[in-house]
């Protein structure tokens, strides 16, 4: 005998103690309306659901418990199941379900329309109720959670890239954006990882990754990398990185975060490169110190020599043989202490008090004392002075060192002869100096670097590099300004522009620096 003739065997009442078991055994709230669209029969969850003590369900219109729209839908789906050929019908829409109190409950709603077999009896309508309050608020909480970590991703400065098992880029936030160049839509599904890295660095990265020596299990400590960015440059970063597993343990992404150290290199260099130019400096007033001191001990014998020459001179008969010796004594005693005047001039403290000053004069100064030097035995230096310039008001020891130093780097561009012209020339309140070799020129590459402290492109041990980032300064602090115009092979012209009078902001820095100075004498 099968089950369903068992069935069949069974009395009303076990029937209906199986078909209660059956309503109440699910977790959705279960409906059977009448043929006037009154609940029939309900579950203990329908009356959870709905507020409504279970007697109250019983005989409750549907539409009652539907909103107008939600009841709308209803009464076209009959309508849409009783339409000939009669046939079942079953559909779902997630609606508002009205309850006792008169809220609103978000459900799931299931309908089924079962048609009798006999044409003179109405459909049976079932309905299937499921809450869906913690399935919205679960939704709800994980929305916000992945809102909350986009966030997160997204307002850190640091890159913070993801990428999947096959290396496709799946998380690319705002900070991977400016340090790399590239927009999130150019990248995230349409580029691999391995495009921002060099070649073979995504690998090794892998490697280290599936280590436990670089920072753990699944782990990588920061370490220094090369990125390429957009442009395709490279550039140095630190990397700190993790691989991602599933509950089952498989690995099924990498993230990365990049911390873009250019700024912080660059701030270093400075650093370093002001600690260097001070410790320089102390060695060129140490120097200029020196040479002071070594200057006034030869100028006492050189004065004894003159004098010396100057009596025999005065002894002799002017037609004696050796009067021309004696002159010429004479002669390169007073050339030597003319030097070492320069000199003194050039090694005088700086931060004096601002003066009017020729710069004509002081150019011709500086002049003196370099133009006998080797290096400018073949080459011609040509004056071209605007016979009308105006005085300026600054720091003659100052300003003789920055044209010592011009005229010292264009001797060093010139390979064999070759010409320096000076041009001096009225421009409004500014005059303007203009320093024209005729050397190999500086490429364009090197121009915005030559007055950066120790660049140079002279070889090792021919320059330390701060010569112009000296008179760089120098020129700034008059209220002036410095620049290069130069190609390769065409030569090289430095041009400097000063105000006839500086600013008053320029005045007060030079008499703080004298007022120093004057200190360390008292001290």
């Amino acid at each position: 005998m099968n089950r369903s003739a068992e069935a069949t065997k069974l009395d009303p009442p076990q029937l209906e103690q199986r078909y209660t078991v059956l309503l109440e055994m699910g977790h959705d709230a279960i409906l059977i309306l009448d043929d006037e669209d009154c609940v029939q029969t309900a579950n203990a969850r329908a009356a959870e659901i709905s507020g409504y003590l279970p007697e109250e369900l019983i005989g409750l219109p549907l539409r009652l418990l539907l909103d107008e729209e939600g009841h709308r839908f209803f009464l076209e789906m009959k309508a849409q199941a009783a339409r000939p050929p009669r046939s079942d019908l079953r559909l779902c829409a997630d609606l508002p379900l009205v309850t006792r109190e008169g809220g609103a409950r978000d459900v799931e709603a299931c309908f089924a329309v079962l048609q009798s077999e006999r044409e003179d009896r109405p459909a049976v309508v079932y309905l299937f109720i499921r809450d869906l309050t913690e399935r919205i608020r679960i939704q709800k909480a994980f929305r916000e959670a992945n809102t909350f970590l986009r966030n997160i991703i997204n307002s850190s400065v640091d890159g913070i890239i993801a990428a999947d098992r096959q290396g496709n880029i799946i998380i690319f936030n705002e900070g991977a954006q400016r340090i790399l160049g590239y927009g999130a839509d150019e990248v995230v599904g349409k580029m691999h990882i391995t495009q921002i890295y060099p070649e073979g660095l995504a690998k090794e990265i892998m490697r280290r990754l599936r280590s436990d020596d670089y920072g753990g299990p699944d782990k990588m400590a920061t370490t220094r990398f090369l990125a390429i960015d957009k442009q395709g440059r490279q550039f140095p970063f630190d990397l700190s990185a993790a691989l991602i597993r599933d509950e089952a343990g498989r690995e099924v992404a990498s993230v990365g975060i990049f911390t873009d150290i250019r700024e912080r290199l660059r701030m270093e260099r400075e650093l370093e490169d002001t600690h260097l130019q001070l410790f320089q400096a102390e060695k060129m007033a140490s120097l200029g110190k020196l040479a002071a001191g070594v200057a006034h001990e030869i100028n006492n014998p050189l004065s004894g020599v003159l004098i010396h020459a100057q009596m025999l001179s005065e002894e002799l008969a002017p037609d004696h043989a050796r009067q021309g010796d004696l002159q010429l004594i004479v002669e390169q005693t007073l050339r030597v202490k003319d030097i070492l005047k320069n000199l003194l001039e050039f090694a005088r403290p700086t931060g004096e008090a601002m003066t009017g000053i020729s710069l004509g004069a002081n150019i011709d100064q500086a002049i003196k004392i370099i133009a006998n030097q080797a290096a400018f035995h073949d080459i011609e230096i040509v004056r071209d002075y605007d016979p009308d310039l105006p005085p300026i008001i600054g720091d003659t020891s100052q300003l003789n060192q920055v044209f010592i130093n011009l005229l010292v780097n264009a001797a060093d561009a010139i390979e064999g002869p070759g010409r320096i012209t000076i041009t001096t020339a009225t421009q409004g309140d500014h005059v303007r100096v203009q320093v024209i070799d005729t050397g190999s020129g500086v490429s364009p590459q090197h121009q915005p670097k030559l007055f950066d402290p120790f660049f140079t492109t002279k070889p090792a041990g021919k320059g330390t590099g701060l010569g112009l980032s000296t008179s760089y300064g120098i020129i700034k602090r008059h209220g002036g300004q410095i620049s290069v115009e130069s190609e390769p092979g065409q030569g090289t012209t430095f041009v400097i522009e000063l105000p006839t009078e500086p600013p008053p902001a320029v005045k007060r820095a030079f008499e703080q620096a004298r007022g120093q100075d004057d200190e360390e004498l008292i001290g």
